[in-house]
């Protein structure tokens, strides 16, 4: 397995205490040990499903914070799980639902090959799901490799792991 590119930044909500300077905002987001345990839930539930996948992690701006491409996973699906996240981050919904929503009202995906080419790819393939603190998008998973509807229970497993506590 391959894990890669390790970055951090945070969700904005006002300065904590009094000595910070009230006129910036500190945010929240995923720190690497959450992320790592969201990618370990993540791949059992490929392992259990039976699949390689790539698995990415990114913030609330769609940032990398952690990626694995499992072994035998495709060389592309790192790009397409990278995708995913970003989307389920920067517009707060699962792209299964984006998916369902441009079915209805856009052209057959299938001739855009699920991403829109917009800056660094609007995926409307399931597999991408945002991570939610309670209270606001924190970042986002995206999962590539399997059928659409197995890399969304896979980031929905990876997801769900914000909510376990260690």
């Amino acid at each position: 397995m391959l894990a890669a590119l390790v970055l951090t930044s945070a969700v904005a909500e006002p300065a904590a205490n009094a000595k910070d300077d009230a006129r910036f905002l500190v945010r929240r987001t995923i720190s690497l040990p959450l992320a790592r345990q969201m990618l370990a839930a993540a791949e059992a539930a490929a392992v259990r499903s039976n699949v390689a996948v790539s698995i990415v992690i990114v913030d609330d701006r769609g940032t990398t914070i952690l990626a694995e491409r499992m072994d035998g996973a495709g060389h592309l699906s790192v790009d397409v799980a990278l995708a995913k996240a970003r989307t389920a981050a920067n517009l707060e919904t699962p792209t299964a639902d984006l998916n369902a929503l441009y079915k209805k009202d856009g052209p057959e995906i299938a001739t855009l090959g699920g991403i829109l080419p917009l800056s660094g790819g609007i995926a409307l393939i399931a597999g991408g799901v945002p991570v939610s603190d309670g209270s606001a998008v924190v970042g986002g998973i995206g999962v590539s490799g399997a059928a659409p509807e197995i890399d969304a229970q896979i980031a929905a497993a990876g997801a769900a792991a914000l909510v376990a506590k260690p």
